[in-house]
């Protein structure tokens, strides 16, 4: 991933106002009071990502081909309004959200087809990762750390049985729910940020705190990165 390219993107989208000024407004505490939303809990529980984020100690034979860490898409998914919904039941509002949200998910994907990464559920949850520590801490993670991430969910999904017993459209929800809330940080943050509103900054900051440790089990501050990847300290 070519993150300065990332940064620069999502900024732009939340100067522009692409994430939804009534978003910030609405904004809950979706990991605490809203965790029962099945694409949230789908996330948390459906595997222990801490574990899949190390890389293994000797380099696994090629298993990590072609579609084990990729979905082929299903179709539009509605998620995107399922998850506006859990912001606001005002119908304008949550369409403008959703709209957002959609836009989070196309951005991301023609990205990913510029780096011949379609589709893959490893790159989403590098992101989700990476994205969320920066706003949670104000620090930056290079482009070895973020691709050291990459590579060692790469190497670990594919034998994780519960990732590889996934359909399709499990996985296309997972990605897609991964790169909305990575998103949805960074474009609040940044747009806090430019409009000097730091209450906005901290719904935020505390929005991608509480989503790495809904995934993970760990807080900003047992994370690191590195240049061999992610590691976790106490």
């Amino acid at each position: 991933m070519n993150w300065r390219r990332w940064k620069t993107a999502l900024v732009l989208m939340a100067l522009l106002g692409t994430a939804c000024p009534a978003l910030f407004a609405q904004y809950r505490d979706m990991w605490g009071t809203r965790w029962n939303n099945p694409v949230s809990s789908f996330i948390g529980t459906s595997i222990y990502w801490k574990a899949m984020t190390k890389l293994p100690a000797k380099p696994r034979a090629s298993d990590a081909g072609a579609g084990t860490v990729t979905f082929r898409p299903v179709g539009k998914l509605p998620l995107p309004e399922t998850l506006a919904a859990t912001f606001t039941q005002e119908a304008g509002q949550r369409a403008e959200l959703a709209e957002a949200f959609r836009q989070f998910v196309e951005f991301f994907d023609a990205e990913a087809v510029k780096d011949k990464q379609p589709n893959n559920v490893a790159r989403a949850t590098a992101y989700f990762i990476a994205v969320n520590y920066m706003v949670a801490t104000g620090k930056g993670v290079t482009e070895a750390s973020a691709g050291a991430l990459q590579r060692a969910l790469q190497e670990n999904l594919p034998g994780n049985g519960k990732f590889q017993a996934m359909t399709h459209r499990q996985r296309q929800e997972l990605y897609e729910s991964f790169v909305i809330f990575a998103s949805l940080a960074y474009t609040g943050f940044q747009q806090g940020e430019s409009q000097k509103k730091p209450q906005q900054m901290e719904n935020f900051r505390a929005f991608a705190r509480a989503s790495l440790k809904a995934v993970l089990g760990a807080s900003p501050e047992e994370m690191r990165f590195t240049e061999t990847g992610l590691v976790f300290v106490h």
